[in-house]
């Protein structure tokens, strides 16, 4: 079976170098991937917040497949919890860094 890729290679991130006040999302080779409005109104908080969980889709997409794939793959007798734990861990530490806040 063949892996399909849904999403850009590499990671994402929020950005507002080079593009003025607007809060996007680029990844590692600088496309850009989404707007999400501008930092000096009154939802900058907000569009920063939104832009990080964008940011940090394609790794809960990834984290999602390689969870099923484990929980559904006849050849495992047992899932590995503490690397679902990791995966979780490596999301939540990426997002908490995108935002800006602590969870």
């Amino acid at each position: 079976m063949s892996e399909i890729k849904m999403t850009t290679p590499g990671e994402w991130i929020v950005s507002t170098a080079n593009m003025g006040n607007i809060v996007v999302i680029v990844s590692e080779t600088q496309q850009v991937i989404a707007l999400f409005g501008h930092i000096d109104d009154a939802n900058a908080n907000e569009h920063i917040a939104n832009a990080a969980l964008f940011a940090v889709s394609k790794n809960m997409l990834d984290a999602l497949i390689d969870i099923q794939t484990q929980l559904i793959d006849p050849g495992t007798d047992e899932v590995d919890l503490n690397a679902i734990n990791e995966l979780n861990s490596g999301i939540l530490a990426k997002l908490v860094n995108e935002a800006g806040e602590e969870i």
